[in-house]
């Protein structure tokens, strides 16, 4: 069982089968669950019964009915499908709309024997109609927008022979930008982490040479203004035998033409080649680097220009290519045997007698520079090759953009991959300098590393999600490291770290954890999943949720590795630990019923169950609800507890005030039906939030604690605005006398209490008084006789707001009887004004006295109560001492009390008992 993802940033809540309005998507089985982001699109489907699962090849069909596409949105495959080692099937989509493509918007589909069984993925809802999409301004008329945004003093087409360049990397003419039309999200105008407004946009692939840049730039067709980035070059933030500067002696497949050997390799794939740079920063003329004999030894290329780092190269590359094909059945990076060309002793300024302390996945090819030569020497070890491949790798699984969250992913995955990549060669061919958790770290000439993923915080980067050292998200920040890329990084390594080798502590939010490492191996197979599930907007809380599903996908619901999963997770401030409720099945939550869901159901297969139900129930802010939940035992009847939570925030976690909505709510049977109530704040988001039901053996003061024996259960509810109460209705004044009278109207559903408002017609300042529902009426006292009145009503709901007023009524007290008028027929004697009773409504104690005409009060001697039906009641004690009438064993309801005088004239007044 796992806890939420955090949220930052968007909810992943579960809904079965049924759209945002809790209608089911028609020819969807009824037992899909369908994750949601906070504005209601779909973002991860399963099919959890491959029984009554669509088939595989029904995907078109499927997509477009569960993610509700107009007739001018298509889904069109980017690639041929795939299928890995597990025997699974993946397909990826790209959105387009009216013909044009979507940028960052692609669903994937996950199938295994012929059947759907996750769908996930990003979409950009575009109602037919909703774009022009004929552009007003031209590619070349939009151009100038993009250079002016990138401001290089130099561009690579303007370098002498970037045709030979651009021939040999990527197999174009020229490097120059042409514009490709496409539709694109307006990132000026994002909020809340939310893609911004869709435009029509020229996209340009502008590559700068001085200073050094590559990027897509994103230019509104119609406006003229940039409107998006996407950075293309990603880069390290920092058979012949070759003895090579960082992994000795190695056996190099290699080439050999007209008796001199050359590093390139067509064994794998469609072939690995490595080439001299020469330090300058485009394609030499030829390999740059040969040798006579096929043995390249270290007198030989140990030389100041650190020849002897293009076998490095090499052997970096060779190792990339096998580890993916070998543990991850990938065909190089495009999974279709694609080149990896390699360009060592790279520099972005030849000439200036400083190498390039970098290295670059330029979106082609791959860059390694020579370092300083002070502190730094090439980076040409295998953890950097092996991460910048990883970038390749990502432009063909998730396409990560490379900015704020995604872009810490993208880098963060590449340095996992430089990890596991490294730690395979090292056991392989016995590598003993090479350290799989810290990154670079041989190149450094005085000892030190670029990152560690075992210990992030120790070169700045945060090992928790919002801790110390995270980059938030600001327009400052954006300018640097594209929001922070190479830093927010270190919260993924360290996940992965957590994942492989387990670990304990405490967090910077205070919170502890505990991780079961499950080792490299599986690490990595769950890793390699979550990026092919992951699209180009993916932030952490969707890595979170797809990295859950994953290790689900690969090793089951509620195994070992799920836990680990959801528990490294934890770990780095995303989301909650994975709960272990217990091992037996003894008891089990057997009906939950809310408004318009119930469900009814046994154990589940275990210790918890996700939503199944077939209505999503809408609570509304400012309402009380009864939910109704009893217990099912497969033994002995034993205790349980309740407790019940609602993430009203939509956080992440039940961790707020007010939040935990049930509290060990006791029960030793199962007997029926329990009811339990409880109040939506006034403050609760607006949207889709979890609901945690939890019952068990054990008392508990965590969401996420064992609940012994017993079960939990996750649903998705949805925040709706306060509805005004109704305004009450059938308002009369009864019982008029000439100090007093009754006020009554009819019940309004939600009312916890009204207000009764009351003034002379000639009077600017209402008296108020107030009823507590369930009762309707009101008795007003110490009127003046021959007045008239006005008074209304309104209905307090559970925050004290008041609902609807009603029409203001009016009533007309009666002038005082003379003398020796009956007092059946009259208020009160001449010489009696008024009869108050206070508290009105009263629960226990009611205070009672009369006042005479001069205004001096007098306790009554005698006191009759009668209900409403006119029998005398005789269990309410009057004592004549304090003028106490003591009325708690009286029922709820209205009363009249009839009041005596010393000298016995009667005086009535009603009183509401609660």
């Amino acid at each position: 069982m796992t806890c939420l993802p955090a949220a930052t940033l968007l909810l992943t809540a579960l809904l079965m089968g049924f759209d945002s309005l809790g209608q089911q998507r028609p020819g969807l089985p009824a037992d899909t669950e369908i994750s949601r982001r906070s504005d209601g699109t779909p973002e991860l489907v399963r099919f959890a019964n491959p029984a009554t699962a669509p088939a595989a090849t029904d995907a078109a069909r499927v997509l477009r009915t569960t993610l509700g596409l107009g007739t001018q949105t298509e889904l069109r495959a980017t690639r041929p499908a795939e299928t890995d080692e597990m025997g699974i099937t993946h397909q990826r989509y790209q959105q387009f709309y009216q013909g044009l493509p979507v940028e960052f918007s692609a669903y994937n589909t996950l199938s295994r024997n012929g059947k759907l069984e996750v769908l996930n993925g990003d979409l950009h809802p575009l109602a037919d109609g909703a774009l022009n999409v004929q552009p007003t301004l031209t590619a070349a008329q939009a151009l100038p927008a993009a250079l002016r945004f990138v401001h290089a003093q130099k561009y690579m087409w303007q370098l002498p022979n970037e045709g030979k360049f651009a021939r040999e990397t990527e197999g174009k003419a020229t490097f120059r930008p042409t514009g490709e039309l496409v539709i694109v999200s307006d990132d000026r105008t994002e909020t809340a982490g939310m893609p911004g407004k869709s435009v029509l946009a020229w996209k340009f692939d502008i590559y700068a040479a001085q200073p050094d840049s590559r990027a897509w730039i994103y230019v509104d067709a119609h406006t003229g203004a940039v409107v998006n980035r996407d950075a293309i070059s990603q880069e390290v933030a920092a058979t012949a035998t070759f003895t090579t500067k960082y992994s000795g002696t190695r056996q190099l497949a290699n080439q050999t033409l007209s008796g001199l050997s050359f590093l390139s390799d067509n064994t794998r794939g469609l072939g690995i080649e490595t080439i001299n740079s020469m330090r300058t920063n485009t394609a030499p003329v030829a390999h740059g680097l040969y040798d006579s004999n096929n043995v390249w030894t270290a007198a030989e290329y140990n030389n100041a220009n650190q020849d002897w780092v293009g076998g490095d190269t090499h052997f970096g590359a060779q190792q990339t290519y096998d580890y993916w094909k070998l543990v991850h059945g990938r065909n190089s990076f495009d999974n279709a045997g694609a080149k990896l060309k390699s360009y060592y002793h790279f520099d972005t300024t030849p000439g200036d007698g400083i190498g390039w302390t970098n290295a670059r996945w330029n979106g082609s090819v791959m860059l390694y520079g020579d370092g300083s030569g002070v502190n730094y020497s090439a980076l040409t070890t295998v953890d950097i090759c092996g991460h910048e491949m990883g970038h390749a790798i990502c432009k063909y699984t998730a396409n990560l953009k490379y900015f704020r969250e995604s872009g810490a992913l993208n880098e963060g995955f590449s340095d996992i991959w430089g990890a596991c990549i490294e730690n395979r060669a090292a056991g392989l061919y016995n590598l003993p300098n090479k350290n799989t958790w810290l990154i670079a770290e041989e190149i450094y000439i005085n000892g030190g590393y670029l990152r560690s993923m075992s210990n992030p915080n120790a070169k700045n980067q945060p090992d928790t999600y919002g801790g110390n050292h995270w980059v938030f998200q600001s327009a400052a920040s954006d300018t640097v490291d594209n929001g922070g890329v190479h830093t927010n990084s270190g919260v993924l390594n360290y996940w992965f770290y957590l994942v492989s080798q387990g670990g304990s502590g405490t967090n910077d939010k205070g919170n502890l954890y505990n991780v079961t490492g499950l080792g490299i191996t599986k690490a990595a197979k769950i890793a390699y999943l979550t990026e092919k599930m992951l699209t180009q907007l993916s932030d952490f809380a969707t890595a979170r949720s797809t990295a859950i599903q994953a290790a689900t996908t690969l090793y089951g619901v509620n195994s070992l590795e799920v836990r680990t999963v959801t528990n490294a997770w934890f770990a780095v401030g995303v989301g909650n630990a994975n709960i272990a409720y217990g091992t037996g099945n003894t008891s089990y939550i057997d009906l939950v019923s809310l408004n318009n869901l119930v469900r009814s159901s046994g154990s589940d297969g275990g210790y918890y169950g996700l939503f199944i139900g077939n209505m999503m129930p809408t609570l509304a802010r400012c309402s009380q609800q009864t939910l109704l939940h009893s217990a099912g035992f497969t033994g002995a009847i034993t205790t349980q507890y309740w407790n019940v939570w609602v993430d009203y925030n939509n956080d992440g976690d039940f961790s707020e005030a007010g939040e935990r909505v049930i509290t060990n709510k006791v029960v030793v049977n199962n007997a029926g039906f329990l009811a339990s109530q409880f109040v939506v704040p006034p403050t609760a988001t607006l949207g889709y939030c979890r609901m945690r039901v939890a019952m068990g053996s054990l008392a508990i003061n965590s969401p996420c604690g064992s609940v012994g024996a017993g079960e939990v259960e996750d649903y998705l509810v949805k925040i709706a605005a306060a509805a005004p109460l109704a305004m009450p209705a059938n308002l009369q004044a009864t019982n008029v006398m000439a100090t007093g009278a009754d006020i009554t109207w009819t019940f309004v559903p939600g009312a916890v209490s009204y207000r009764v408002s009351y003034r002379l017609n000639t009077a600017g300042t209402w008296m108020t008084g107030g009823v507590a529902a369930p009762f309707t009426a009101r008795t007003l006292g110490g009127l003046q006789s021959g007045k008239i009145y006005q008074y209304f009503v309104e209905a307090i709901d559970h925050c004290g707001t008041a609902g609807l007023a009603s029409a203001t009524q009016t009533f007309v007290t009666p002038a005082a009887r003379p003398t020796g008028t009956s007092p059946d027929q009259s208020t009160a004697p001449a010489s009696l004004a008024t009869a108050t009773a206070y508290p009105n409504p009263a629960t226990d104690v009611l205070r009672l006295t009369l006042t005479d005409a001069t205004g001096a009060e007098t306790s009554p001697a005698t006191v009759d109560v009668f209900d409403l039906r006119g029998a005398r009641l005789l269990n309410a004690a009057y004592d004549g001492n304090s003028g106490t009438l003591r009325v708690g064993t009286l029922a709820p309801g209205l009363y009249t009390a009839t009041l005596r005088s010393a000298v016995g004239t009667p005086v009535h007044v009603r009183f509401v008992k609660e």
